[in-house]
């Protein structure tokens, strides 16, 4: 961790912050509970992931596992390990 120079971050955290938190912890909880018998770890072996280095594909390859058996955010998590890439 390293000091930063941003001014538009409080040093104490409002209620908000922990309300969104919250929120969005409880969205991803749903989605795995939606999707945990839908998702296979192996189906990302069969995923292309592109002309990317090996570590990328390494820490990569467990998302693209979630999104398997939806293609079009499958192709935006490729892209955006191209984008990375680059």
């Amino acid at each position: 961790m390293i000091e930063t120079s941003r001014r538009d971050i409080p040093d104490v955290l409002p209620q908000e912050f922990y309300d969104e938190q919250e929120e969005l912890r409880n969205k991803l909880l749903m989605f795995r509970l939606r999707n945990y018998n839908k998702i296979d770890p192996n189906s990302s072996l069969n995923i292309n992931l592109g002309d990317v280095e090996p570590r990328l594909k390494q820490a990569t390859r467990s998302f693209a596992s979630l999104f398997a058996n939806i293609p079009e955010i499958l192709r935006g998590s490729q892209s955006f390990s191209q984008r990375i890439q680059r």
